[in-house]
């Protein structure tokens, strides 16, 4: 049911009439503030397309330490996605250090072979490190 709302929001280009409802479902849904659920994705996504990046803000104050597949029904590609969704909020409200920490996690889940999502946490990870200064050249070895 919130991935229809979501995908009714996005397809009128109006993410900001679903952000509400996916927080109140976020709320419900979740057993405790740490456990990731599908809902989590869902909101991410509506905040960055909205520009809102201040009303996921509740959902990146808490880490996330469970991920309970058999109560949530959250998938791999659901973590996946958090990590990316989350990363990007943080980086446009500048914790660069900490949405380097969630593109990390991204990659070093496990998984059969790289995806979609990964690259781009990747891409993001590498662009934030040379924006930073931390990552200015490829070392070359003779």
């Amino acid at each position: 049911m919130c991935r229809r709302l979501r995908d009714a929001c996005v397809s009128p280009r109006s993410p900001c009439r679903g952000l509400a409802p996916l927080a109140a479902a976020v709320q419900a849904v979740a057993p405790t503030e740490q456990h990731l659920t599908p809902q989590h994705v869902d909101l991410l996504q509506l905040s960055l397309l909205a520009h809102n990046y201040t009303a996921a803000m509740p959902l990146l104050e808490h880490d996330v330490f469970d991920i309970a597949p058999q109560q949530t029904a959250v998938t791999a590609k659901d973590f996946a996605l958090y990590c990316l969704y989350a990363g990007m909020l943080l980086c446009a409200l500048k914790r660069y250090a900490r949405a380097a920490e969630l593109f990390m996690q991204a990659l070093i889940t496990p998984a059969h072979m790289l995806n979609a999502i990964q690259l781009a946490c990747y891409k993001k990870l590498v662009r934030g490190r040379v924006s930073m200064g931390l990552f200015t050249s490829p070392h070359r070895c003779d």
